[in-house]
């Protein structure tokens, strides 16, 4: 074999092991970190950009599918901020369940969990339910 084709081979199999480890790398990492696999929401909102062309909408149509988007989008977000302050009072139940039947360490554990979360809420750009710190339509709920 010469040392052209030896290289070549080589090459061509570090590339494909290094897809196989990253590709499995993802598949543990996003199994073991749920908040941030793709959800339909978001999944939809870059999608909606594909479908004129998809469709093969005359520039009327598109013109029209583009309202269509735009008026919808509007209720979708009024729908979200009128719901946000309920699901906030909700999550403060939850954690402040989840607090009593900690002990002092796992509390600690749970407080430091819960400061990554909001860190991370805050953080995913595209998600419209996600909001950067100080700018949720809502007041942030702390745990009674």
């Amino acid at each position: 074999m010469s040392s052209r084709l030896r290289a070549l081979s080589v090459l061509i199999a570090v590339f494909l092991t290094g897809m196989v480890i990253g590709s499995g790398s993802l598949h543990l990492w996003l199994k073991s970190h749920p908040a941030y696999r793709p959800i339909p929401d978001r999944m939809f909102a870059y999608s909606h950009h594909r479908l004129p062309e998809l469709l093969q909408l005359s520039p009327e149509q598109e013109r029209r599918f583009r309202e269509i988007m735009g008026e919808s989008r509007q209720k979708f977000d009024a729908a979200w901020t009128e719901c946000a302050p309920k699901f906030g009072t909700i999550r403060a139940e939850m954690h402040a369940k989840i607090l009593a039947i900690l002990d002092n360490e796992q509390k600690k554990r749970f407080e430091t969990f819960l400061k990554e979360m909001e860190t991370l809420r805050g953080a995913r750009a595209g998600d419209r339910r996600r909001f950067p710190r100080g700018d949720a339509p809502f007041p942030v709920q702390t745990p009674p």
